[in-house]
């Protein structure tokens, strides 16, 4: 696959720069594009948590104060007005603020308008329009904006309340939404510069963790490629993590295993090639003696060469046995040996060539 042709430092790499690159285009949407729908969610909020307020206290003694309190601190103006647009209460956050100056017929449409609506209402409103003038985009230079464009908008929240003598009045909050252009359009060039400044820094730091993480596991992989040539004295030496030396001292511990099976095998080779030549030097000297020297072909004789050669199939049958238990096909099972016994017969098998060289060989027991 194609993408394992890249190694952990430049995986890593591109990943920490991925991750980067999603936290910035996550910040541009949330700081410019959905700005301003954030900002109308927020004010939408406050003034249901004000109108939430007033309804629970709507027969209050000191509903008045409660009113101005509330205007003040959530900076919109609050009118409670009657079915014939009437207006009881009202408090503004501050003066000259639309709703001190709104007709009463306009108060009465926003009534009836609310109780089709089911008892709520909410809505926006631009306060003001830039006029087109007579004149050609054209006679300018640069780009020109668009005619129409919203100066001021308010929101809207109305609402039925009924009062303890059972007359339904309408609650009418309003505040102000501040235009949020010239922000995005501040916050859009700061996020340009930001944007440079953590690339910049995020390539720099990708690329320092990511040699940091990957120089270790590289030191180990060159090290488990001269393990895997057979040279079993080598010692895995990384750190900076604790998974790292966790793996080097298993990859140690499986060298020093490796060690020992290859000690044990050249041994193994070493023991094996001894056996084997024991009983052909026996079969060779027999089978010399009774070629060159006239009456030694007796019965003795021969049944030497037998034995001899059939422990050199034992011997073959042994090893057999011995990779069957290794491989777990066979249980190893435990009887007696007489070693004294094995020794004497050995012996007896060496004492025609011995005799032939002029020594006594005497086995004391």
């Amino acid at each position: 696959m194609k993408a394992d042709r890249f190694s952990i430092k430049w995986k890593l790499y591109a990943y920490l720069i991925g991750f980067v690159g999603i936290m910035l285009v996550i910040l541009w949407i949330f700081q410019v594009v959905s700005l301003e729908s954030f900002y109308k969610g927020i004010k939408t909020s406050s003034i249901k948590k004000a109108a939430y307020t007033i309804v629970k206290n709507i027969d209050h003694e000191e509903l008045d104060q409660l009113l101005e309190r509330l205007a003040s601190q959530n900076d919109m103006e609050v009118k409670i007005v009657d079915a014939t647009g009437q207006v009881l209460y009202e408090a503004a956050g501050a003066p000259g603020e639309r709703i001190q100056i709104i007709p009463r017929s306009e108060l009465y449409a926003y009534y009836h308008k609310t109780l089709e609506g089911g008892g709520e209402a909410l809505s926006f409103i631009n306060e003001e329009d830039i006029r087109p003038f007579m004149h050609e985009d054209r006679a300018f230079i640069g780009k020109m904006p668009p005619y129409g464009k919203k100066v001021m908008e308010s929101l809207i929240y109305t609402q039925m309340v009924t009062v303890n003598n059972g007359v339904q009045v309408m609650l009418f909050l309003t505040t102000r939404l501040t235009p949020v252009q010239a922000t995005v359009d501040t916050l859009r060039v700061q996020l340009i510069y930001i944007t440079l400044i953590l690339l910049v820094v995020a390539i720099l730091i990708a690329f320092f963790i990511s040699k940091k993480i990957s120089k270790p596991i590289m030191k180990i992989t060159h090290t488990a490629g001269e393990l895997g040539k057979g040279n079993y004295n080598i010692v895995f030496e990384g750190s900076g993590y604790r998974e790292i030396r966790e793996l080097n001292d298993t990859l140690n511990y499986a060298a020093r295993e490796l060690s020992k099976v290859e000690t044990l095998r050249r041994e193994l080779v070493a023991n094996v090639s001894h056996d084997l030549r024991t009983p052909l030097t026996m079969i060779i000297g027999y089978g010399e003696m009774i070629r060159d020297l006239p009456g030694e072909d007796t019965t003795d004789n021969v049944q030497v060469i037998i034995d001899e050669a059939s422990r050199l199939s034992m011997l073959v049958t042994d090893l057999l046995e011995l990779s069957k238990l290794q491989d777990g096909e066979m249980v190893l099972s435990f009887k007696r040996f007489n070693l004294t016994q094995s020794i004497k017969e050995i012996l007896e098998r060496y004492t025609k060539l011995i005799e032939q060289q002029g020594y006594e060989l005497n086995f004391l027991y």
